[in-house]
């Protein structure tokens, strides 16, 4: 008798539950609890956390406050009146984005992408631009990406708990077969070593892990990807790291690029310019920066 109270109450207190959860009032906590957590609010100090950019001189700090962030957001778009553009980058971008406009739908790199889990031929077409980067690279010897893709949903960056951490370097592994294939992330947890991989931790935030990170793989890379953590302070650690890591005629790739700092890249390309080529292009779903090493 006992059960049977046990199990009508459990199966109740189910139908309840299910019917809550298809009434709008619990939508729109959830959806309000979700915008919480993801677009949540910060009380600071603008001009004691951004004193790089903070308008010097009196006045109310309201007024400042407001100059300063207005500050944040002109300084790149400012610097890039002072870049400029050769006429062997503007052939480098026709080069790569070719490779996204041509009739080419998919690659065996693509099917690789996809087989193992990778969003890079999917929600992107990234294969595209693999694909022709490593065919004009004769037996490509070394590769290395940053950003495994973690499924653990309390690191920034994941790929959410379905994602299947290594795919691409599996990929890469499976399309150049003589390749020893390099990768790293922050999230320790999906670190690992199979046939022909080897992986590393790195915190992108930090240049002197990046500099151990070097002392692990060597140098001499065919191509070398930024699949991390996606800000600009990170992308451009990894750029200067790849920069004296790459082979003469290597490539680096900067991977989903938010299109709205493209004046940031401008500046980059000026800087790095004459010893790397470079372009920035714009993808099926993002942005990506693509340079190649000169000399």
């Amino acid at each position: 008798m006992i059960l049977v109270v046990i199990i009508y109450y459990k199966n109740e207190k189910t139908m309840i539950v299910n019917l809550i959860k298809k009434t709008k009032f619990y939508k729109f906590l959830r959806f309000y609890k979700s915008r919480r957590v993801y677009e949540g609010k910060t009380s600071l100090n603008i001009l004691k956390k951004f004193p790089l950019f903070e308008a010097h001189g009196y006045g109310l700090y309201p007024i400042r406050a407001k100059l300063t962030i207005q500050s944040i957001n002109q300084v790149v778009p400012a610097l890039s009146n002072f870049s400029y553009e050769t006429a062997e980058n503007l052939k480098f971008y026709e080069e790569i984005n070719n490779y996204l406009t041509s009739d080419i739908k998919r690659t065996t790199l693509g099917d690789l992408f996809t087989h193992y889990g990778s969003d890079k031929a999917t929600a992107h077409n990234y294969h595209l631009v693999y694909n022709g980067i490593l065919s004009k690279i004769d037996s490509p010897k070394k590769i290395l990406e940053i950003g495994l893709g973690t499924n653990n949903t309390d690191i920034v960056s994941t790929m959410g708990k379905n994602g299947r951490p290594g795919a691409s370097l599996r990929a890469f592994r499976d399309f150049s077969t003589k390749a020893k294939i390099y990768g790293a992330d922050f999230d320790e947890r999906v670190l690992f070593d199979e046939n022909r991989i080897k992986t590393f931790f790195v915190d992108q935030t930090s240049e002197s892990t990046l500099i151990h990170l070097g002392k692990q793989v060597g140098k001499d890379f065919d191509l070398m990807i930024d699949d991390g953590l996606h800000s600009p302070n990170a992308n451009l650690h990894s750029l200067y790291f790849f920069m004296s890591h790459l082979r003469i005629g290597g490539y680096a790739v900067i991977e989903d690029i938010n299109p709205l700092t493209e004046n940031l890249w401008k500046v980059v390309s000026s800087l790095i310019e004459p010893n790397f080529k470079s372009a920035f292009i714009s993808t099926k779903a993002s942005s990506i920066y693509v340079v190649q090493r000169n000399r």
